[in-house]
């Protein structure tokens, strides 16, 4: 069973014209959430920074900034590795840094830990960025097959033809999968009764001429092809 579009130039500006207002929309909306993340955690966290500057009461932080002045002098290996010495490691790189600025910089006791403490808040920031930019992807990708299939898709620039088979089961893929190698076309997974966001977005980017659904109604349902074809020609 194949979707043809209209052949008309039109539609396919359109359609190429929808896709990337789609695709510019989620990035914004994506980025914008990940910040307003980031600005509330810095929020939280600056105003406090240098609260009970030195602070040697705890033992993380004269352990990590100690370690990490050592390391400066040469010292590289720590008398112990009851923490990590990544951090003394990273706390020395930006001493060694802000000093190439001013000779200055971190020289007094409470200098040096205010440092570490805008450094640790950078990489704090950082994570919540990342863990913000995986939580999306993952929430993009609920199944692996799918998301793995749509990855793969997204190494074609352009597609004259898509395939698109059953995630349910993996008789019609693998059957598909010659004659989508033949015509250098990708092959998308579907669930059987529902066109699967990944598949969508993936059809929306190449705007192929057709679409070949693997199995037919009996593998893939009457739903998924209108789903196709809206949206195709929408």
């Amino acid at each position: 069973m194949r979707v043809h579009p209209p052949d008309t130039r039109t539609r396919r500006s359109a359609a190429a014209a929808r896709r990337l207002r789609r695709t510019r929309g989620d990035r914004a909306r994506l980025v914008l959430g990940i910040a307003a993340a980031v600005l509330l955690a810095a929020a939280l966290r600056v105003p406090n920074l240098d609260a009970q500057l030195p602070d040697l009461v705890h033992p993380d932080e004269p352990t990590v900034v100690e370690r990490g002045l050592a390391a400066l002098d040469g010292r590289l290996v720590p008398p112990q590795f009851d923490w990590p010495p990544a951090s003394s490691y990273l706390y020395a790189a930006a001493v060694a840094g802000a000093r190439l600025v001013d000779p200055d910089a971190a020289t007094d006791q409470g200098g040096r830990y205010l440092l570490g403490r805008w450094l640790f808040l950078a990489v704090a920031l950082l994570a919540v960025a990342l863990t913000g930019a995986l939580g999306a992807r993952l929430a993009d990708a609920p199944d692996r097959r799918l998301a793995t299939a749509a990855a793969v898709a997204r190494t074609f620039p352009y597609a004259e033809v898509v395939y698109l088979a059953s995630a349910a089961t993996a008789v019609d893929a693998l059957a598909g999968t010659p004659a989508a190698a033949l015509d250098r076309a990708p092959l998308l997974l579907t669930a059987p009764d529902a066109l699967s966001a990944a598949a969508a977005a993936e059809l929306r980017r190449l705007a192929p001429a057709s679409v070949a659904v693997l199995g037919g109604s009996v593998a893939v349902s009457d739903d998924v092809a209108t789903a196709i074809e809206s949206v195709l020609y929408r």
